[in-house]
């Protein structure tokens, strides 16, 4: 039986959703013939009615051609237009699957947010083929959670939400941070660290990180910033933490890691770029920075001595081109020793800023 214009404008629309992608008619005749529902590819009646339902498709809005008007021979390819269908979307049961597991992994205390709550309401929207007990089962069998150090600090929601509004249209957004005069930003990106929420944003040029919980957006401005500055700072995250980049090693007793993981390559820490076992001690090479927030970081674990920076460091992270990796890091043998020196002096100046703390506190 012939099928109706009605339902192979449906079959030519599916076909167009799931590839989201300009398309040839030869390519959409073939997928028809392997569905069935047509039966050659050879067939020039079935090609003429592909070609119009397309331009049918394409009169009422819900195509678009590649070709505005093709002469001669040149082939015509067409593409679905999203912007006709805001709530219809192709996706596989494993695709919506794995985003409902994209989505347990934030933490709960961000989900509140406006930025969340959009992306899980379309995912509950896009999952209604799936049954309430394996929607639950996913979401209870997969959880972020966090370091027992981790902190928080609530951020306001209309902040966010123009500051995301600002990195997808490129434009700049007027501020007031820590109460003071107004200011023009250009936000790059959103990043959380310790569980703290900042952002990276361009100030008349130049690099700078703000904490999301004290900036005030006012409104967005007009001005939008070049792709090729946009492109330079993306990559970077804090402009005044992670100072001085170096390479260390660190030891750690036997017993802290099991030898199967290390054989697994295992990462300890996020800088990490060798582990190895070695006698009585695992030993690790990572880059190190110039600031407290690194010291108080490595604080948090069972150290047993540090490594000065070796030869062996040099041609590891010279195979891995971590130079480029990390800005400002040095593969030349005096500068990591220098400082890595500073490093140390920094780790006991802090001990002992601490030991201090504690006494004045009566702490211990």
């Amino acid at each position: 039986m012939e099928i109706d214009k009605l339902s192979l404008s449906i079959e030519i629309l599916k076909i167009l959703l799931k590839e989201n992608r300009f398309i040839s008619s030869t390519f959409i005749h073939r997928q028809l013939v392997r569905e069935g529902i047509f039966h050659s590819e050879c067939d020039r009646v079935e090609r003429r009615r592909i070609l119009r339902v397309l331009h049918s498709l394409e009169t009422a809005g819900y195509v678009v051609s590649k070709i505005d008007s093709p002469k001669g021979k040149v082939p015509q390819e067409w593409k679905i237009n999203l912007k006709a269908f805001p709530y219809l979307i192709s996706l596989s049961e494993n695709e919506v699957l794995s985003l409902l597991l994209a989505i347990t992994f934030v933490p709960e205390r961000y989900k509140k947010l406006s930025v969340f709550k959009h992306g899980l309401r379309a995912i509950d929207r896009l999952s209604l083929f799936l049954q309430e007990e394996e929607k639950e089962l996913i979401k209870e069998s997969f959880e972020h959670l966090s370091h027992f150090s981790e902190r928080f600090v609530e951020v306001d929601d209309k902040t966010l939400s123009l500051i995301f509004q600002a990195i997808r249209e490129k434009r700049g957004i007027l501020v007031r941070y820590r109460n003071s005069n107004l200011r023009e930003i250009f936000p790059l990106k959103v990043f959380v660290y310790n569980g703290v929420m900042y952002v990276s944003a361009l100030r008349n040029k130049g690099y700078r990180t703000y904490l999301v919980n004290r900036m005030k957006v006012i409104e967005l401005t007009e001005k939008k910033i070049p792709d090729y500055l946009r492109k330079r700072y993306v990559g970077k995250a804090f402009s005044f933490s992670f100072e001085s980049p170096f390479l260390m090693g660190i030891k750690l007793s036997s017993d802290y890691v099991k030898e199967e993981d290390i054989e697994k390559g295992v990462l300890l820490y996020p800088t990490q770029f060798f582990i190895e076992k070695r006698g009585d001690f695992v030993v690790v090479y990572l880059v190190g920075f110039l600031n407290k927030m690194f010291v108080s970081w490595l604080m948090i674990d069972d150290i047993v001595g540090f490594i000065s920076p070796s030869e062996e460091m040099i041609k590891i992270a010279k195979e891995r081109k971590l130079d480029r990796q990390y800005e400002e890091l040095s593969l030349k043998m005096h500068v990591n020793k220098r400082r890595f020196n500073s490093f140390r002096n920094l780790f006991r100046s802090f001990l002992i800023e601490k030991e201090k703390i504690f006494r004045t506190k009566n702490v211990l």
